[in-house]
């Protein structure tokens, strides 16, 4: 009888590491995003200003609630 093919994933070494590298860019972005937008509502907050985010329509279907997941996430 025919058996099938191993259905793990095989990648090499290179592989691995330019996705951790791909991943560590990506958070270190999100990372300098934060922190400059902590220091923003800093500044904001001495001069008694009030801040918002994201848009109301961004609520609406699978599209906003994806979006709406991936802010949250980030």
């Amino acid at each position: 009888m025919w058996r099938p093919r191993s259905l793990r994933v095989r990648f090499t070494l290179r592989t691995l590491f330019v996705f951790i590298t791909v991943l560590c860019i990506w958070a270190g972005l999100h990372a300098h995003r934060a922190s400059t937008l902590h220091r923003i509502e800093q500044v904001l907050a001495r001069h008694h200003a009030t801040v918002r985010y994201g848009r109301a329509d961004r609520s609406e279907g699978l599209r906003g609630a994806l979006w709406l997941a991936y802010e949250w996430m980030a």
